[in-house]
């Protein structure tokens, strides 16, 4: 007895699983682009001072003022296992993210995954 297995196709689907890893690698990287630019820019918030040095503090709803960039340095993008990415800061970014309302983190992440959801449906309809 013989069984034959007609394997035609996977190449095709091979490549378009690598391609589709390509993409999201990109997400990734839109994303990791996204929270540093969240954290760039002027906020809104009380003028203070930090070690003699004026300091404009975030406003609630604002992403998290940059004062020292120790937070923007601390990301970093990891891949863990195939279509699997960890993004990872310095551990008060969550803390700012979720109980002082400072978004920074979350809303570019949606951001981009919702980009990277309409590209990857586009792709896999053939457009």
């Amino acid at each position: 007895m013989s069984v034959k297995v007609d394997l035609s196709g996977f190449d095709i689907a091979k490549d378009k699983l690598i391609r589709i890893d390509r993409m999201h690698q990109k997400m990734v990287l839109t994303t990791l682009t996204g929270i540093i630019g969240q954290l760039s820019g002027t906020r809104s918030g009380q003028l203070t001072t930090y070690h003699g040095q004026p300091h404009r503090a975030s406003a609630p709803g604002e992403s998290p003022a940059t004062r020292s960039g120790n937070l923007r340095t601390s990301l970093i993008s990891t891949r863990v296992a195939p279509y699997y990415y960890m993004i990872s800061m310095a551990y008060y970014g969550l803390i700012l993210e979720r109980d002082k309302d400072r978004p920074f983190a979350l809303r570019a992440s949606e951001r981009a995954w919702s980009n990277f959801v309409k590209v990857l449906e586009r792709y896999l309809n053939g457009s």
